[in-house]
This record gives structure tokens, sequence and C-alpha cells, in this order.
């Protein structure tokens, strides 16, 4: 699940200078000048690296939850430990099962696309990579732009298990091809890719595992020690700390990906801008559960009541500002975990269902509901559906917007 988790603790409107959003809104100055003035301070030029994990949906429904935060957390530090060697860090905090690693321009290609085919050999948990060369704007702890989209959305849709997606730009930019063997793909709007495989030997440099963690030093302390003589004490002192039974939403503002240019790219800013400042009121005043970033809020409730209710305002409001939201709700047991300034992350399996929804599966506007955190609601404008994605089946319901 890439835009839900990656990074939901993305502050965009600090960074960026207030002049812009006055600027912006005047459509006389509203120029491809004006954008590259707004996102030059911003402007990263080098390789990125993203990851999407094979099977999470499946392993999220069979395995007692700290098992799989265990397992998807091994190829993490795997993939922290040599980008770090080799020159790169990480984007945003790591929060499901995925990855993201920037590389500035000096940091060989060759080295980077030879590191990231031999982490496919090591370990039972299978990752897809795609990688890219090209423009980037850092901004608020994540990514930017249209190179940014290109590579995060081919590595969460378009990867499978043990891939190594290139494209064009970061074949190109390799100094020696013929260490690598390459299978052409197509990948509709988004164009070629080139998936790498190589034998080649050579010394990796290794870094820092620790990737850039969603939860506090007593989890990492705790997953560390999983593997231990008493794996069933550990779950049982993970699960007193952390987990609780809740109601899961995840609202998504609807947004076409990926941006094509600069404009596009200061567009996508400043609807982030205003989406996060339209929910954050609306979520505070609703749970003390709540995390925002990019253009996703997440937030876990008591009861499926009071969780739809402040779905329903959300959208509402949402509305009101032009703001087209989706949003999935399930309900189940999830691990919650406080971080800075009040706001919380979260991890389980109706967070991954309730992205599955609002992510992939609903219409723009609609209001998705499991029928687990359906039960005992009366919603007489709900209508049942049935989704089958990813190996799993949601049973549901759907509140279109009027």
């Amino acid at each position: 699940m890439w835009t839900a988790l990656a990074d939901l603790a993305r502050d965009i409107a600090g960074d960026l200078p207030e002049q812009a959003f006055a600027d912006w809104t005047d459509p006389a100055k509203r120029t491809d000048a004006l954008a590259a003035t707004i996102l030059e301070p911003f402007r990263r030029v080098g390789t990125v690296t993203a990851s999407d994990t094979s099977g999470l949906s499946r392993m999220a429904s069979q395995l007692p939850l700290a098992v799989v935060l265990k397992r998807i957390g091994e190829p993490k530090t795997r993939i922290h430990a040599v980008g770090a060697g080799l020159g790169g860090y990480g984007i945003g905090r790591w929060v499901a099962d995925n990855t993201e690693m920037l590389f500035p321009q000096h940091v060989s290609v060759d080295a980077i696309v030879r590191a990231m085919c031999r982490i496919h050999d090591s370990g039972p948990v299978r990752v897809g990579f795609c990688i890219h060369t090209g423009t980037f704007y850092e901004i608020g702890g994540g990514l930017y732009g249209p190179d940014a989209d290109r590579v995060e959305v081919l590595a969460e849709d378009h990867t499978r298990g043990g891939d190594t997606l290139l494209t064009p730009e970061c074949r190109a930019a390799l100094s020696d091809p013929s260490i690598f063997t390459f299978e052409e793909r197509h990948e509709g709007h988004l164009g070629t890719v080139f998936n790498a495989v190589t034998d080649a030997e050579g010394p990796v440099p290794t870094g820092s595992p620790r990737y850039p963690e969603p939860y506090d030093a007593g989890m990492h302390d705790l997953l560390d020690a999983l593997d231990e003589a008493s794996p069933e004490a550990t779950i049982a002192e993970i699960d007193r700390r952390y987990r609780g039974r809740r109601t899961v939403i995840l609202a998504h503002r609807h947004q076409r990906r990926p941006v094509l240019d600069r404009m596009q790219t200061v567009d996508a800013l400043l609807a982030d801008v205003q989406f996060q400042q339209l929910l954050i009121p609306v979520l505070k005043a609703s749970t003390d559960h709540w995390t925002v970033g990019g253009a996703l809020a997440l937030a876990a409730f008591e009861t499926s009541a009071d969780a739809l209710a402040c779905a329903r305002e959300m959208r509402a409001a949402a509305l009101r500002d032009g703001i087209l939201l989706t949003v999935g709700i399930d309900r189940g047991d999830v691990y919650l975990f406080p971080m800075a300034e009040g706001r919380h992350e979260f991890a389980g399996d109706p967070v991954n269902r309730a992205s599955k929804m609002a992510e992939d599966l609903a219409a723009p506007g609609d209001l998705c509901l499991s029928d687990r955190a359906a039960a005992g609601l009366d919603i007489p404008d709900a209508q049942s559906i049935t989704w089958k994605i990813s190996g799993i089946e949601i049973e549901a319901r759907r509140i279109p917007h009027r």
C-alpha cells in the first residue's frame, strides 16, 4: 500500500513559502516560471528506488500482527542498510510494506541497481523494486513531481516479488549495462520498463539497518526480540502495550497520478495543503488517534458509529471546498503507536482493508464500510457490494455521495 502508508506524517504547509499560496491563486501569475520558482528550493536530481512487498494482504489476514510487522520489517532493514551504505537516504516513515530511498546524482546507478537486484537473494519475504533517475521535489518528508509519481506508481501497481524494474532513464544512466540482462515490459500510459537481472559479484557497502520506523523504541526492541526463545511471550507483551480493537477510517483525496509537469506538481502540493488544513480540525474534534499526510488521513475510533459520523463530516466539508474524497472504513485489531505532536501511526489488517477500499476499489466520493465495521449500524443509504483484491474478499457497504 504505497501512498496510504509510506509517510502519513507529511507536513507540507510548514515547508512551503506563504507567498506561494497568494501568487498561485491568481490565474494571471500561474505560470511554469512561477512553478519553477516555488519548487526550486526542494529540487533533487538523482535516483530513487521504491519497493512494494508481495503478499501483504494474505499475511495480514493469516498471521499474528506482530509477526507480520516482523516479516515485512526484514527486507526493509536490508534495503536501508544497503541503500545507506551506497550514500542514499530514506524518504518518509516506512509504515507498511513499502520503502523509498533517494540517491544523490554522484552515486553510481550501476551500484544501486546491482545492490537492489541482490536484495532478492535473501529472506523469505519477496519485494518488487522500481528504480528511476530524474528530478524530484522533496517536500514535507515526501517526494513530489512527475518523476516521483512515476516511480511510486510503477512500484506499487506494476511490480511483482523479485522484480527490479528500471525506467528507460535509469537504464540510460548505467555506465556498464552489459552486466545486466533485461526483460522489456510495456506498462500502458507509464511507458516501457525493463526488468533487470544480474549475476555480477562485487562489494556492496552496508550502512545502518535502522530504517525510518513508524513506532517508538519500545516496539523496535520487542520486534528485535521476537525471534528469541519465547516468541509467544514477546507477542503477548507487544499486544498488551499497543493492541486495541478499533474502527479505522482512511480518507483519500481523489487525484490524478502521475502529474505531468511542474504546474500540476504545484497544484497537487497546494491541494494537499488544503486537504490537510480542512480535515485536521474535524479529526481533532472526533478522536485522539489520527494522522494526516500528503493526500491521506487515517484515524481510529472506539465505535463504528463515531467513525462513520466523522467520515460523513469530512466528506461534506471536503465537498463544500470542491475536494472529492474516497473513504474506506474497517474494524478489527490494530496497533496504535503514539508519535510526535499528538499524532499516531497505525498497523493492522483493518488499515490494509480500509486502504484497499479507499484507494483501489471505491469510486471517487464514496464512503465504504466493511460488513464488520457496519455491523449493528442502521445505514439506509448504503448499498451492499463484494470486492476481491490481492487474494482477499471484502464484503462491504457503499454510501455514494449525492
